[in-house]
């Protein structure tokens, strides 16, 4: 069972890396060493969940809105968390210029703020049965995190490559950042 299901989580994940990768051997030794691997044994129907959603992203580069979609409802059928992905396909063509950035780290530092009024909200849709959100606060904390190192590598980006605009870095979000 454990195998099956192994086999289906990383099959998102191989083909997400696969494509989005320049270093493909180094994108692998990440995955496996900051322990992204072993999260598929103890959160299975999340990590369906996210490698449905992964292999989904291939649609959105297509432009392929009917599979995105469907592919992103198999991903809900496993975990309700992957409803949060289907914006993706129509903000695709978004660029983030740098007179956006101070408006965005603004809306995240609300959103993270206010991050467990909007938790508990929408629980009452989808997990009415969870009273607690004691566990979401380290999930949130990395994850935002990781999008302000993001946005000063958006802005200091030119200094970073060195002025080359091929370099694709694929960013993982760990396993707890996610609701």
């Amino acid at each position: 069972f454990l195998a099956i299901t192994a086999f289906f989580s990383l099959f998102g994940v191989y083909h997400f890396i696969k494509d989005n990768s320049n270093n493909y051997l180094l994108s692998i030794i990440i995955y496996f060493s900051f322990s992204y691997y072993l999260f598929i044994f103890s959160g299975l129907r999340q990590a369906l969940a996210l490698s449905i959603t992964l292999y989904s992203i291939r649609y959105i580069k297509n432009k392929n809105l009917w599979k995105f979609i469907l592919l992103n409802v198999v991903a809900f059928c496993f975990h309700k968390s992957a409803i949060v992905f289907f914006p993706a396909y129509f903000i695709r063509d978004f660029k983030i210029k740098d007179k956006h950035i101070p408006i965005l780290i603004g809306m995240l530092a609300t959103l993270f703020i206010a991050r467990f009024k909007i938790l508990s909200y929408f629980m009452t849709f989808f997990y009415d049965t969870y009273s607690s959100l004691e566990n979401a606060n380290g999930g949130f904390t990395l994850l935002f995190i990781y999008i302000i190192i993001l946005a000063f590598a958006t802005m200091f980006k030119k200094k970073l490559t060195d002025g080359h605009e091929n370099h694709n870095v694929v960013l993982f979000v760990p396993h707890n950042a996610y609701c």
